[in-house]
């Protein structure tokens, strides 16, 4: 993926032609989509035509991620887009003496901005776990995604490893 252009782009109504595309993409903002809210991705391929729309960036191709919305959903903190993730652990209190964990939790964020359905899919430490629930729920409300100018539930990974930047011991 690294060395592809990453746009996301929206339908609109039944129509099935893409519209002008939005924005360039992160790698860790497109792994950060769930799979539920893609209606369509495909690749344009590097060739004259392509280039000339995009420039020389895409030279190896564009990755066309079409999701079904017209504004993702976003975390943000003092009017800025913030990593949830990184948020709610950088909230969670740890001392030296506590394991290496991970915590995933798949959770919706609703028309409203709140967040609900808290599913937790792995969690190495109980009492990491809760301290993450405490934090998400007192955590400030989502930007939900909009469709036509009004807000549409989408689903959300929540990945925390602590201590930040640390990776689990591999199983034996």
């Amino acid at each position: 993926l690294k060395d592809l252009l990453l746009f996301w782009s929206s339908k609109e109504g039944k129509n099935t032609t893409l519209t002008e595309y939005k924005e360039r993409m992160s790698e860790e903002q497109v792994k950060g989509i769930h799979p539920k809210d893609i209606e369509d991705n495909h690749l344009l391929p590097a060739d004259e035509q392509t280039i000339e729309r995009y420039g020389h960036e895409a030279a190896n191709g564009v990755v066309v991620i079409t999701l079904r919305y017209d504004t993702p959903a976003r975390f943000e903190i003092d009017g800025q887009t913030t990593n949830y993730s990184n948020y709610i652990a950088d909230r969670v209190k740890r001392d030296d003496t506590d394991p290496v964990a991970r915590i995933i939790i798949s959770f919706k964020v609703k028309p409203d901005g709140t967040i609900s359905d808290n599913d937790v899919l792995e969690a190495t430490d109980k009492r990491l776990l809760r301290r993450i629930e405490k934090a998400m729920d007192e955590a400030p409300r989502w930007r939900p995604a909009l469709k036509d100018g009004k807000g549409v539930e989408t689903t959300h990974l929540l990945k925390v490893p602590l201590p930040k930047g640390r990776t689990m011991p591999r199983e034996r």
